[in-house]
């Protein structure tokens, strides 16, 4: 999950960066025009925000998900050594069920 969040906010570092990049050239573009350039920069800046926003919402799901997966798959071994010290085939304790589901 830490390699996937730091990848995710590297591409949020990257789109902040190409959004200056436009909003600076944006500014040269228009020159002498103040009002498009505050209207521009003040759009950029919630685009900015919304995009932060949608990183953080998206890194919480990330990590919310791996988490889950890991405990289930935890859940999953344990029943499998379980199974396994109660003796059985292998197909037995791939396949088992709960203890009271198995009788």
């Amino acid at each position: 999950a830490p390699l996937m969040t730091i990848i995710l906010w590297g591409f949020f570092a990257v789109a902040v960066v190409a959004i200056f990049l436009i909003a600076s050239l944006y500014n040269t573009q228009v020159k002498d025009d103040e009002n498009a350039k505050a209207v521009f920069a003040s759009s950029a800046f919630l685009v900015v925000l919304s995009l932060f926003k949608l990183t953080g919402e998206v890194s919480q799901y990330w990590v919310k998900y791996v988490t889950s997966t890991l405990e289930d798959a935890e859940d999953q071994f344990d029943q499998y050594e379980s199974s396994k010290e109660r003796g059985g085939s292998i197909l037995q304790n791939m396949f088992s069920f709960n203890e009271g589901d198995t009788k």
